[in-house]
């Protein structure tokens, strides 16, 4: 038995109203309980009936609830495939930071620099950035604890880009190892002792 326009403009209303926003879950809901309801009809069941039991056997818990589940699931995979290019990127600049150095080692300059360089510049521009967005979304933290891993972050990837440029001889060195130290002596310090400071007074109170 077929739905009339009016009933499947009723089920996609219904659908609206339950706070079901993301176009794809919604279109595959509405066709999920066009097809249930339809079902159910072909049984003799009325059509607001069909409806209640096709949405019950769909979502006994709402439909909001498939919606957070779903933004769940897709963030889980966002998150599993991020950790795996943090990782990755990584891996691959130590790599070539310790073929870099094990080149210039064995006075290679002209060879070793390149990697290392390279290497280095991925490990603090790229695999540091990416580390710092995986922990704080895979991590409910206190606002004070997050200030303090940025200021801590950020302070490392100037003063690492500083000794960078010092080693492969480039200008600015000078001025951005300045901007690290001050983001480390005025950012991370501070943020780093009053992290101590609260879990004293959090260790103090349960006892």
């Amino acid at each position: 038995m077929k739905l009339t326009p009016d009933q499947i403009e009723i089920i996609q209303r219904f659908v609206t109203q339950n706070k079901v926003t993301l176009p794809t879950l919604k279109d595959d809901i509405v066709d999920h309980l066009c097809c249930e309801v339809e079902h159910f009809m072909s049984q003799g069941k009325q059509f607001e009936e069909s409806l209640r039991q096709a949405v019950y056997e769909l979502a006994p818990h709402g439909l909001s609830y498939i919606q957070q589940q779903t933004f769940f699931l897709l963030d889980r995979k966002i998150m599993i495939n991020m950790r795996k290019l943090t990782f990755i990127i990584g891996s691959l600049a130590s790599m070539s930071m310790s073929f870099g150095w094990l080149l210039k080692a064995l006075q290679y300059p002209g060879v070793g620099n390149p990697f290392f360089g390279l290497g280095a510049a991925a490990f603090l521009l790229l695999f540091l950035p990416l580390l710092a967005v995986t922990y704080f979304k895979g991590n409910k933290k206190p606002m004070a604890e997050k200030l303090k891993m940025t200021f801590g972050m950020l302070s490392a990837i100037l003063i690492g880009i500083a000794f960078l440029a010092r080693l492969m001889h480039m200008p600015g060195a000078d001025e951005v190892l300045w901007a690290g130290g001050i983001v480390f002596i005025f950012g991370f310090l501070p943020a780093l002792f009053y992290n101590f400071y609260k879990k004293s007074i959090s260790a103090s109170d349960s006892h």
